[in-house]
């Protein structure tokens, strides 16, 4: 009896020992289970939660680099439109005040053109009239810019010497910017001297503050025989009238504006003959002149 009874509380301890062992196995699965069900939340919840942020963002980074371009364009579009129509106004008030510079044109020669210029670069236009005539081929020229306020046209003053100003009429000029960006143009005066004879004068034109001054630069002089076929000279000269070389001659324009940065300026000229009558068409027709700059 006390071995069986021995034998008895064995199987009892060997079960309870089981059982504990059993509570223990099972607790720790369930609390690794449930690490692993908060884990995997956590981790969702950073997907849910970082996606919406991701997307905002993202979003708002569109925006932001969106917006100063909208702002761009628009400003471009506003700056477009008022260019245009200064543009506009300004060949208005030409035209309105025409007969400021068509005033006594024939006088200016037997071929006479206009065109729409901005010489000084100073955002208001000039309308040039030009026209050449006699048999020496001299030049007569007459300027007028748009005035301050935008309400009328002016004529500028110049230092032109009469019966030598510069031939204004062609289709390129070559100018030369300063460190101020102010134009300084290189002009040409061609007059007969004689049948087969002629002098040509190199200047610099500028313009400031509505006053155009010219500066003598150089001079070619061809001197012929008594016919066309006989031999010629070509004397060179500077500004102080010292005759020089050939290559002097050709270097004094590279030279003088040595260090000024070289542009060439188109000249859209119209001949006055074919100018029409109508304040609407002449600003169609200087509007032709202009662009052409």
């Amino acid at each position: 009896m006390a071995k069986r009874g021995k034998i008895y509380y064995r199987w009892i301890f060997c079960i309870l020992i089981c059982l504990l062992l059993a509570g223990c196995k099972s607790g720790t699965l369930e609390e690794t289970k449930g690490e692993n069900t908060k884990k995997d939340y956590l981790i969702e919840g950073e997907i849910i939660k970082e996606e919406p942020i991701s997307q905002e963002t993202k979003s708002e980074s569109l925006e932001e680099t969106s917006m100063p371009a909208e702002v761009s364009e628009i400003n471009t579009q506003e700056e477009i439109e008022e260019e245009e129509d200064m543009v506009y106004r300004q060949l208005s008030l030409i035209a309105q005040n025409r007969q400021m510079w068509l005033e006594d044109y024939e006088s200016l020669g037997y071929i006479v053109h206009y065109a729409v210029t901005d010489l000084d670069q100073n955002g208001r236009y000039e309308i040039v009239i030009s026209g050449m005539g006699g048999t020496g081929l001299y030049t007569t020229s007459r300027i007028f810019e748009v005035n301050e306020s935008l309400d009328g046209i002016r004529e500028c003053i110049t230092d032109f010497l009469e019966g030598s100003e510069p031939d204004l009429v062609e289709e390129v000029w070559e100018r030369y910017l300063d460190e101020n960006f102010l134009p300084h143009y290189v002009v040409e005066d061609i007059t007969r001297n004689g049948m087969y004879g002629a002098f040509l004068a190199t200047m610099e034109l500028v313009m400031e503050e509505g006053k155009i001054s010219t500066n003598y630069l150089a001079g070619k002089e061809t001197i012929a025989g008594e016919t066309q076929e006989d031999d010629y000279t070509l004397i060179f000269t500077d500004s102080e009238g010292n005759v020089i070389s050939e290559e002097e001659y050709n270097n004094i324009v590279s030279e003088y504006f040595a260090g000024y940065e070289r542009e060439e300026k188109k000249i859209g000229w119209q001949d006055v003959t074919e100018l029409k009558e109508s304040t609407k068409e002449i600003i169609l027709q200087l509007e032709q002149s202009f662009f052409t700059l």
